[in-house]
C-alpha cells in the first residue's frame, strides 16, 4: 500500500488527554505519513505535550492558531496537509493499534470512495469497554441515511480522501456541533 495518510488532531486545552492520544498514534501498525496537531488557542500545556512527541513521531507538525473551534483547527491543518488521505482524531480519543492499517486497506481498495468509517467503542475512565448498540453498515450512497441518523458517530473514526474534503470546502466552521456532517454527507 503506497497511499499516504495524515492524522489531524485539533487540540484545545487538551493537556489531560493528548499524551494518550499521541501514544495511540505512535502505536499504529501502519505508521502515518504525517501527524498534525493544531493547538487551537490553548492556555495549558497542550503545545508542549505535542512537541514532546517529536522523537516518537518524526513527521509531527505542531501548529498554533487563535481559538476558533474544532472545525477551524481541522481546516487549518487541511491547508498544510500533504497526505493523500486525512484521518481526523480528536485530542481525547484513542486509536486501536490496527486502525490505520484496516481503514487504509478499505479506502484504497476502491478509488470511488470519498471516505470510510468504522464503528467506535466508548470506554469508561478505567478503560473498560462500555456496552454498545449493534453496528450499522451502509453500502453505496449514505446521504439519506445520514439525514436520519449520524451512523458515523464521531469525528475520529473515519478516513477521508483529502481531495474529497477539499471538494466540499472542508469542515463547517459555522456549526456548533456535527461540524463534520457535510463532509460525511
Amino acid at each position: 500500500m503506497s497511499a499516504t495518510v495524515s492524522i489531524v488532531i485539533p487540540a484545545y486545552n487538551a493537556a489531560p488527554t493528548l499524551a494518550r492520544t499521541l501514544d495511540s498514534v505512535a502505536g499504529q501498525t501502519l505508521k502515518p505519513f504525517e501527524v498534525i496537531v493544531v493547538d487551537d488557542g490553548s492556555t495549558d500545556d497542550t503545545r508542549a505535550i505535542a512537541r514532546s512527541y517529536a522523537a516518537r513521531l518524526p513527521n509531527l507538525t505542531v501548529l498554533f492558531k487563535p481559538n476558533g473551534g474544532v472545525a477551524s483547527a481541522r481546516n487549518a491543518a487541511l491547508d498544510v496537509v500533504k497526505g493523500e488521505f486525512v484521518a481526523p482524531l480528536d485530542a481525547d480519543d484513542l486509536l486501536h493499534p490496527t486502525y490505520l492499517d484496516k481503514m487504509m486497506r478499505r479506502v484504497t481498495a476502491d478509488p470511488e470512495l470519498g471516505f470510510v468509517y468504522c464503528y467506535l467503542r466508548n470506554i469508561d475512565p478505567n478503560d473498560r469497554l462500555l456496552p454498545r448498540s449493534g453496528p450499522l453498515e451502509v453500502n453505496g450512497s449514505g446521504f439519506y441515511r445520514l439525514l436520519l441518523k449520524n451512523y458515523v458517530g464521531s469525528g475520529s473514526n473515519a478516513v477521508f480522501r483529502r481531495t474529497f474534503i477539499q471538494g466540499v470546502g472542508g469542515w463547517n466552521e459555522g456549526a456548533k456541533v456535527s461540524e463534520d456532517f457535510l463532509v460525511q454527507a
